[in-house]
This record gives C-alpha cells, structure tokens and sequence, in this order.
C-alpha cells in the first residue's frame, strides 16, 4: 500500500495496489504456517473483491497489478513498502517472500515513488502503520527494530 502524496504530510493512504489471488496458498514460511490448512480459491477470491469494493467505497483509489508469479504471499500488497509521499521505503522480506521485493520495486516505480531500500529486515506497512505524523511500529519478527529509528527520517 502506499500514499500518493497529494499533500506533503498525508494523513492516511488515499491510493493502494492490490495484486490478485491467483497465487495466494499457504507454505511453511514461518512457525504460523500451516500447510494442511489451505484457502479456498473461489472464497478467497470473492473476499478479495470485496475488500477492493469497501476501499473504493471509502474514497479510496485501487490500483490493480497482477500477482507476482510463484509468489503465495503476493497477494499482500501492504508488505512490499511504506509509502508517504513520492518516497517509498521498500521492504526487505523474509527469504521464501524475497521474489517479490523487485516485482513491489518495479510497481512502485511506474508509480513515481522515490525507492529507498531497507537496511534492515522490514515488512512495510504490514508492520508500520503511518497516522499523520505518528508511524506505529511493532514487530520483532518480522521487522529488526532497528527499522524503528530509521524509518522517520527518508519518511520525514
């Protein structure tokens, strides 16, 4: 997900990319993971397309980009960066995840984001909730806390 940037300091996200569910599955990624426990394609499906309807019901402008080829997780999209303005700090996934970090860079580039590469292991805004001026952050598994004093300054 991201911020198009209409003010200097947004305040919410009024632009997302959603990538469909053609790919979206369950693997061993990491101890939550459960493969006995697959989605339902048509399910998972419909409650996508919803999603999408209640976010452009809230005002809120879709930008849909086909899911990353062998990508299971692709699916979420709020993962791939942080987004406030024209900048976007790009995620640094987990290994089995890593496929999708050029596929988020390219998507977020055709965007007109100013891409800044994490340093450290980084979720986007899976684990970074941007508020106004407020960034909530919290994850140790999935985000090095050390993101936590990085992300302020390229986000501003």
């Amino acid at each position: 997900m991201y911020n198009n940037g209409v003010s200097k300091k947004p305040t919410q996200n009024r632009t997302v990319l959603m990538s469909g569910t053609g790919h979206f599955a369950v693997q061993e990624l990491n101890p939550y993971s459960d493969i006995r426990k697959q989605p339902k394609p048509f399910q998972a499906s419909q409650e996508h397309l919803a999603i999408k309807a209640a976010l452009e019901t809230a005002g809120i402008e879709v930008i849909t980009v086909a899911e990353p080829p062998d990508c299971q997780d692709g699916v979420y999209t709020a993962n791939w960066a942080l987004c406030r303005g024209d900048t976007a700090v790009l995620s640094s996934l987990p290994n089995k995840r890593q496929a999708e970090e050029a596929y988020a860079e390219k998507y977020l580039r055709e965007q007109g984001k100013k891409i800044i590469k994490a340093p450290y292991r980084f979720s986007g805004q899976g684990d970074a909730l941007p508020c106004g001026d407020l960034l909530f952050c919290r994850s140790t598994c999935r985000t090095d806390q050390k993101m936590h004093d990085f992300l302020p300054k390229p986000l501003g």
